[in-house]
Protein backbone atom coordinates (compact mmCIF):
# COMPACT_ATOMS: atom_id res chain seq x y z
CA UNK A 1 0.00 0.00 0.00
CA UNK A 2 1.70 3.18 -1.17
CA UNK A 3 0.63 6.59 0.10
CA UNK A 4 1.01 9.31 -2.55
CA UNK A 5 2.39 12.10 -0.38
CA UNK A 6 4.59 9.84 1.69
CA UNK A 7 7.91 8.05 1.42
CA UNK A 8 6.65 5.10 3.51
CA UNK A 9 5.34 1.81 2.14
CA UNK A 10 3.58 0.44 5.23
CA UNK A 11 4.08 -3.26 4.44
CA UNK A 12 7.80 -2.68 3.78
CA UNK A 13 7.96 -0.52 6.91
CA UNK A 14 6.81 -3.43 9.09
CA UNK A 15 9.55 -5.67 7.69
CA UNK A 16 12.23 -2.97 7.95
CA UNK A 17 11.17 -2.11 11.51
CA UNK A 18 12.22 -5.47 12.94
CA UNK A 19 15.92 -4.69 13.40
CA UNK A 20 15.45 -1.20 14.95
CA UNK A 21 12.78 -2.64 17.25
CA UNK A 22 15.05 -5.45 18.43
CA UNK A 23 17.88 -2.96 19.01
CA UNK A 24 15.45 -0.82 21.01
CA UNK A 25 14.52 -3.83 23.15
CA UNK A 26 18.19 -4.74 23.67
CA UNK A 27 18.84 -1.25 24.98
CA UNK A 28 16.08 -1.52 27.60
CA UNK A 29 18.23 -3.76 29.83
CA UNK A 30 20.70 -1.03 30.81
CA UNK A 31 17.80 1.37 31.33
CA UNK A 32 16.23 -1.06 33.80
CA UNK A 33 19.56 -1.42 35.64
CA UNK A 34 20.18 2.33 35.86
CA UNK A 35 16.62 3.10 36.97
CA UNK A 36 16.79 0.27 39.55
CA UNK A 37 19.96 1.76 41.00
CA UNK A 38 18.30 5.19 41.13
CA UNK A 39 15.25 3.64 42.80
CA UNK A 40 17.35 1.83 45.43
CA UNK A 41 19.38 4.97 46.20
CA UNK A 42 16.22 7.11 46.26
CA UNK A 43 14.58 4.76 48.75
CA UNK A 44 17.43 5.49 51.18
CA UNK A 45 17.00 9.26 50.94
CA UNK A 46 14.68 11.53 52.88
CA UNK A 47 13.76 14.43 50.60
CA UNK A 48 11.71 16.20 53.29
CA UNK A 49 14.77 17.56 55.12
CA UNK A 50 18.20 18.94 54.24
CA UNK A 51 20.99 16.58 55.32
CA UNK A 52 24.60 17.09 54.24
CA UNK A 53 25.62 13.60 55.37
CA UNK A 54 23.56 12.11 52.51
CA UNK A 55 25.25 14.27 49.86
CA UNK A 56 27.15 11.42 48.12
CA UNK A 57 24.01 9.25 47.97
CA UNK A 58 21.95 12.20 46.74
CA UNK A 59 24.49 13.02 44.03
CA UNK A 60 24.58 9.38 42.92
CA UNK A 61 20.76 9.24 42.90
CA UNK A 62 20.45 12.29 40.67
CA UNK A 63 23.32 11.02 38.50
CA UNK A 64 21.54 7.71 37.91
CA UNK A 65 18.25 9.52 37.36
CA UNK A 66 19.83 11.77 34.71
CA UNK A 67 21.50 8.77 33.09
CA UNK A 68 18.14 7.01 32.96
CA UNK A 69 16.38 10.00 31.39
CA UNK A 70 19.17 10.41 28.83
CA UNK A 71 19.01 6.67 28.07
CA UNK A 72 15.29 7.00 27.34
CA UNK A 73 15.95 9.94 25.03
CA UNK A 74 18.90 8.28 23.27
CA UNK A 75 17.20 4.93 22.78
CA UNK A 76 13.94 6.46 21.55
CA UNK A 77 15.66 8.91 19.19
CA UNK A 78 17.87 6.16 17.72
CA UNK A 79 14.81 3.98 17.26
CA UNK A 80 12.84 6.68 15.46
CA UNK A 81 15.85 7.69 13.35
CA UNK A 82 16.35 4.07 12.25
CA UNK A 83 12.66 3.72 11.43
CA UNK A 84 12.48 6.93 9.37
CA UNK A 85 15.94 7.59 7.89
CA UNK A 86 14.78 10.29 5.41
CA UNK A 87 12.41 11.98 7.82
CA UNK A 88 15.10 13.99 9.65
CA UNK A 89 16.43 15.59 6.46
CA UNK A 90 12.85 16.41 5.36
CA UNK A 91 12.20 18.02 8.77
CA UNK A 92 15.36 20.14 8.48
CA UNK A 93 14.35 21.30 5.01
CA UNK A 94 10.88 22.22 6.29
CA UNK A 95 12.37 24.11 9.24
CA UNK A 96 14.64 26.07 6.88
CA UNK A 97 11.72 27.03 4.65
CA UNK A 98 9.58 28.01 7.67
CA UNK A 99 12.38 30.14 9.13
CA UNK A 100 12.83 31.74 5.70
CA UNK A 101 9.35 33.30 5.83
CA UNK A 102 10.11 35.34 9.00
CA UNK A 103 7.89 33.39 11.37
CA UNK A 104 7.92 34.00 15.10
CA UNK A 105 9.86 31.37 17.04
CA UNK A 106 6.84 29.93 18.92
CA UNK A 107 5.01 29.38 15.62
CA UNK A 108 7.77 27.22 14.09
CA UNK A 109 6.79 23.95 15.87
CA UNK A 110 3.12 24.51 14.99
CA UNK A 111 3.89 25.11 11.32
CA UNK A 112 6.24 22.14 11.31
CA UNK A 113 3.53 19.95 12.85
CA UNK A 114 1.08 21.18 10.20
CA UNK A 115 3.58 20.39 7.40
CA UNK A 116 4.16 16.88 8.74
CA UNK A 117 0.43 16.24 9.05
CA UNK A 118 -0.25 17.65 5.59
CA UNK A 119 2.59 16.10 3.57
CA UNK A 120 3.70 13.04 5.54
CA UNK A 121 0.48 11.44 6.77
CA UNK A 122 1.85 7.89 6.87
CA UNK A 123 4.95 8.93 8.82
CA UNK A 124 2.80 11.03 11.14
CA UNK A 125 0.52 8.07 11.84
CA UNK A 126 3.42 5.62 12.29
CA UNK A 127 5.34 8.00 14.56
CA UNK A 128 2.17 8.44 16.62
CA UNK A 129 1.71 4.65 16.91
CA UNK A 130 5.37 4.08 17.72
CA UNK A 131 5.29 6.87 20.33
CA UNK A 132 2.20 5.43 22.01
CA UNK A 133 3.73 1.96 21.94
CA UNK A 134 6.99 3.31 23.39
CA UNK A 135 5.07 4.72 26.33
CA UNK A 136 3.89 1.21 27.19
CA UNK A 137 7.45 -0.11 26.88
CA UNK A 138 8.82 2.65 29.09
CA UNK A 139 6.07 1.94 31.64
CA UNK A 140 7.22 -1.69 31.51
CA UNK A 141 10.77 -0.53 32.22
CA UNK A 142 9.54 1.36 35.28
CA UNK A 143 7.63 -1.69 36.55
CA UNK A 144 10.64 -3.94 35.94
CA UNK A 145 12.85 -1.43 37.74
CA UNK A 146 10.59 -1.32 40.76
CA UNK A 147 10.36 -5.10 40.96
CA UNK A 148 14.13 -5.57 40.63
CA UNK A 149 14.78 -2.74 43.09
CA UNK A 150 12.51 -4.35 45.65
CA UNK A 151 14.42 -7.58 45.16
CA UNK A 152 17.72 -5.75 45.75
CA UNK A 153 16.35 -4.01 48.84
CA UNK A 154 15.01 -7.31 50.28
CA UNK A 155 18.37 -9.00 49.61
CA UNK A 156 20.22 -6.18 51.39
CA UNK A 157 18.00 -6.40 54.47
CA UNK A 158 17.86 -10.20 54.73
Amino acid sequence: MNVKTSDVDVSKFLVDAREPYLNFLRNLGPQILVSSLAWVLGSKLDFTKWDVSNAPTTIMFFGFLLLFLYAIYANTSLFLKALFPTFESWIKAQEASIKGINTSRPMIPLLLFKAIFTHKKAEFFLVFLVSVFLQFLIAGVFVSSVVSSLGIIKAMHS
